[in-house]
């Protein structure tokens, strides 16, 4: 009897550049930005770039992990980006 190893399907979705998306593995809300092969070791990979709402440092995580947010997701991402940024303008801890 051989041993069954689990496959990972690809995401079937597909966002474009500047679409909201949800990164399964972290739950992290924000805005799609590309995805691109890059080297691990002598392997090629895909990455996938997530930028939050409000700006701020790309998040990667693998292109099969996302999917299209929901309305409530995006309101919540969103109004957290608007609370950082208004922290940041009283000038409190972000």
């Amino acid at each position: 009897m051989t041993a069954r190893r689990a496959v990972v399907e690809p995401s079937p979705y597909r966002p474009a550049p500047g679409a909201p998306v949800r990164d399964e593995a972290t739950g992290f809300v924000g805005v799609f930005q590309t995805v691109e092969q890059v080297k691990v070791g002598f392997r090629p990979v895909l990455v996938a770039y997530i930028r939050p709402f409000g700006g701020g440092p790309e998040v990667e995580t693998s292109p099969a992990m996302l999917r299209e947010p929901t309305r409530d997701e995006v309101v919540s991402a969103k109004l957290a980006a608007e609370n950082r940024a208004s922290r940041a303008r009283l000038g409190g801890s972000v």
